[in-house]
């Protein structure tokens, strides 16, 4: 078996592929608030309640800063820490 030396774009490989990971999952996570936030705004219009309908907005506007979060923040994350 041939050993080869140590390479430091490994270590940088395998975090960026972390990084990517990490910036699905928030991404996912934001879309599933949204989708909550709008089976909250339909419940409210059909109960016709105005405190469901407050808290389905506020988690649909959540959910899209969490995507945004997810898009611009988390690849930054890459060219903040640096593997030596």
């Amino acid at each position: 078996m041939i050993q080869r030396p140590w390479d430091p774009t490994d270590k940088m490989e395998f975090f960026s592929t972390g990084v990517t990971l990490l910036q699905t999952i928030v991404t996912l996570l934001g879309a599933a608030t949204i989708i909550g936030g709008l089976i909250e705004v339909g419940k409210s219009q059909a109960e016709n309640n105005p405190a469901i309908r407050a808290t389905g907005i506020a988690m649909f506007i959540g959910g899209a800063i969490i995507i945004a979060v997810g898009q611009v923040l988390v690849p930054r994350l890459t060219s903040m820490i640096t593997l030596s």
